[in-house]
C-alpha cells in the first residue's frame, strides 16, 4: 500500500492515472507498493523475473543481453528520468530477445501487480494506448541497437551510445568509467579510451577521470 502523496508522485510520471475513478484510485493506492533494490541485485535472469509494472522513483536499472561467450550488450537503461518498467511477460512479447536486468544504483520503485495493471488496461483504453506506445518505443530502440551492432563501425556506435546516454539522463555530463562503456558496447576498454581521446582532440567532448562532457557529437 502507498500513501495518497505517493499516488500524486506517481501521477506526475503517469498522468494517465488521473483517468481513474474514485474507487479505482483507492484500489490503486491499496494494491501498489513501494520497495527498494540494492545495487547489484538481479531483477531478471535465469532465477529471477518481474511479474509487475514498476515505476522508478530514484535509481538506475540496466537492461542487457548476453552472448554465448557471456559477453554483454546494453539494450537500454531505465532511470528516474524514464521511469516505467513493464513486467517481464510484456517485455518478452515485444522484444523477442532474452534479456537481463541488473540494479546499477540503489533504486526505489513503486510496484504495481501485473494482474491489477492488466485490469486497468482493459477498463481504461488510454492506459492501454500508453503501454502500447511504451512497448513500441522500446522495440524500435532495440532494433536500432541491434542494427548498429551489426552494421556500424565502433566509433559510430560509441557516438550513438554517448548521444543516447545524454538523452536518457537529460544531461551532457556522463559519469561512466571507460570499463562500463566498453561493457555496454561489448568491446575492449582500450579501444573506448582511444576513441574518446580522439574525440577530445577534435573538440567533440571534454574528458576527465570517470567523466565525459559532450560538446558536439
Amino acid at each position: 500500500m502507498v500513501t495518497a502523496q505517493d499516488f500524486d508522485n506517481i501521477v506526475i510520471h503517469m498522468p494517465i492515472l488521473t483517468e481513474l475513478d474514485s474507487d479505482d484510485r483507492k484500489d490503486f493506492i491499496s494494491r501498489c507498493s513501494r520497495t527498494s533494490f540494492s545495487k547489484g541485485t538481479m531483477l531478471r535472469d535465469k532465477k529471477n523475473s518481474i511479474d509487475a509494472v514498476m515505476l522508478i522513483k530514484k535509481g538506475l536499472l540496466r537492461i542487457y543481453t548476453t552472448g554465448s561467450n557471456s559477453s554483454e550488450l546494453l539494450l537500454y537503461y531505465i532511470s528516474d528520468n524514464t521511469g516505467l518498467l513493464l513486467s517481464a511477460p510484456r517485455l518478452c512479447q515485444s522484444m523477442a530477445i532474452d534479456y537481463k536486468i541488473r540494479v546499477i544504483e540503489d533504486t526505489d520503485a513503486y510496484v504495481i501487480p501485473d494482474e491489477y495493471f492488466s485490469y486497468l488496461e482493459r477498463k481504461y483504453s488510454k492506459i492501454r494506448v500508453m503501454v502500447d506506445r511504451a512497448l513500441a518505443v522500446r522495440f524500435d530502440y532495440l532494433l536500432t541497437v541491434i542494427s548498429s551492432a551489426i552494421q556500424d563501425d565502433l566509433s559510430t556506435r560509441l557516438k550513438k551510445y554517448l548521444k543516447y546516454i545524454c538523452n536518457e539522463f537529460k544531461s551532457n555530463d556522463i559519469n561512466l568509467t571507460h570499463e562500463a562503456i566498453s561493457r555496454d558496447l561489448n568491446c575492449s576498454r582500450e579501444v573506448v579510451t582511444r576513441f574518446l581521446s580522439e574525440y577530445k582532440a577534435e573538440g567533440l567532448i571534454e574528458l576527465s577521470r570517470n567523466h565525459i562532457k559532450v560538446i558536439n557529437l
